[in-house]
């Protein structure tokens, strides 16, 4: 290729993704007013910095009592990293900003090959890039940015498999999910969704089968070997205390669930949704709008959306009136549907480790009740938004379209990895940055859903 060819080359490559670029650039000059360097740790990755540190230093591996994670191959980055440049917090950092950014570009690529809309991919990769949640944890060294990262390339390539049937494909989109695994086990949700998804969607043959379970079977195999090794061994490994203590108080719950149970599982129901609604309505609210402006909604749809919307509000009512009562794990004096170290009543961003919960500090400005209260409803209509978005395409569940030659991927494969990826956080203190590893599947789901439901002649057909 000469000179010329080649400048043209760039220049296309340019033209087709200047929107993406821009976005990066954007993303580039929040972390200029963030500024991220300083030997300080943000919320609790103090316990993920101190394991990377403990490896540089004595070449070994262990790890404090915290952090229930697998964390090993994030750890591994973060040593290798530190071999050439030095230990320091502010590297760490650096490294979740780099992983942050390539995330961005994943998302955008995902989006690409999953609509016919140049458009549609670009508003998720910016909801997604710019969301606090995500931007928040792509400033330190938490395992959720990295986990979500290696899990959107896993989902990536089984795209692409879906394309191109090649075993590269495939054989990529494994490796990606066990490396997502091998730094968050809950990322094993994307092996469950791709079984699921796969075999109900594809000619039931023995072939086909094995295709579907194969990555779900690699995964749950490495998490449980790794865990039994970490304990049968006594290895002082990370997620060790989390694999000796909680595992077996969550097998206790699931196994003999209780009222407290039953009302933890319900509260953390609710915040995630009201969470998740608020941060997609850009895209959520504007479809409902037009859907009732333009009266494509039945009347007996307006009646269910409207009592399910009056039930949200009595519930989000009550929820406020006894958050005083339930203590910080229950809300606290919270009011926001958020709950964790990223949102607060006077802005965004991490903690640094007080051990004072920043609305709890006598004098801070509170936006207040009534504030909070209309941002939990705005967040309700645009979850009902969601939901009823993901009901139209009901007929298209695990059949994906064809449409001018491009082949257009149903919702719910996405959609079932938010799902399975939230159960487990049921049982857990409903954190904020939890939602960092549905919420992009979240968009995924959406934009595929809005695509379909945009396009008017298709045909559908089995993989």
């Amino acid at each position: 290729m000469n000179l010329k060819n080649y400048a043209e080359s760039v220049n296309n490559h340019i033209n087709r993704n200047n929107y993406l670029y821009t976005l990066l650039l954007i993303i580039g000059l929040a972390e200029v007013l963030i500024n991220p360097i300083g030997e300080f740790t943000l919320n609790d990755d103090w316990a993920y910095a101190k394991m990377v540190k403990n490896y540089v230093l004595d070449n070994r591996i262990y790890s404090p009592n915290a952090g229930g994670s697998i964390f090993i191959f994030q750890l591994y980055i973060g040593a290798f990293a530190s071999k050439i440049f030095g230990f320091s917090l502010t590297l760490l950092r650096f490294i979740g900003i780099i992983i942050g950014g390539l995330g961005i570009i994943a998302m955008h690529q995902i989006l690409m090959q999953m609509t016919n809309s140049k458009k549609f991919a670009i508003i998720g990769s910016l909801l997604f890039g710019m969301n606090p949640i995500y931007l928040n944890g792509s400033n330190s060294f938490h395992t959720d940015v990295p986990t979500t990262f290696f899990m959107l390339l896993s989902f990536y390539w089984f795209i692409k498999y879906f394309k191109t049937r090649t075993i590269n494909s495939y054989a990529l989109g494994v490796i990606f999910s066990i490396i997502a695994c091998a730094i968050k086990q809950t990322s094993v949700s994307i092996g469950i969704a791709f079984s699921i998804f796969y075999i109900i969607g594809t000619k039931k043959t023995i072939r086909n089968i094995i295709i579907g379970i194969l990555p779900f079977t690699l995964m749950g195999s490495f998490i449980f070997i790794y865990f039994y090794a970490v304990t049968y061994f006594n290895l002082d490994w990370p997620g060790a205390y989390f694999s000796r203590t909680y595992n077996w108080s969550t097998l206790q719950k699931l196994l003999n669930p209780d009222y407290a149970t039953f009302k933890q599982m319900s509260y953390h129901l609710i915040t995630t949704t009201l969470s998740l609604g608020i941060f997609v309505s850009p895209i959520a609210l504007p479809y409902t709008f037009k859907a009732f402006y333009s009266r494509e909604i039945k009347l007996f749809n307006y009646v269910l959306l409207t009592f399910a919307l009056l039930l949200i509000i009595l519930i989000l009512g009550i929820k406020i009136y006894l958050r005083s009562k339930q203590g910080v794990m229950g809300g606290g004096i919270w009011y926001m549907p958020f709950v964790g170290y990223n949102i607060y009543d006077f802005g965004i961003g991490p903690l640094y480790n007080t051990g004072i919960s920043p609305n709890e500090i006598p004098g801070v400005f509170v936006a207040g009740i009534a504030f909070w209260f209309i941002v939990s409803i705005i967040g309700a209509i645009s979850f009902i938004s969601f939901l009823n978005i993901i009901i139209l395409t009901k007929n298209n569940c695990f059949t994906p379209l064809v449409l001018s030659g491009k082949m257009i991927f149903p919702p719910f494969f996405p959609f079932m990895i938010m799902l399975i990826s939230f159960i487990p956080y049921l049982f857990l203190y409903p954190h904020a940055k939890y939602l960092t590893l549905y919420f992009p599947f979240m968009i995924i789901t959406i934009i595929s859903a809005l695509n379909i439901i945009s396009e008017k002649n298709y045909y559908c057909f089995k993989i």
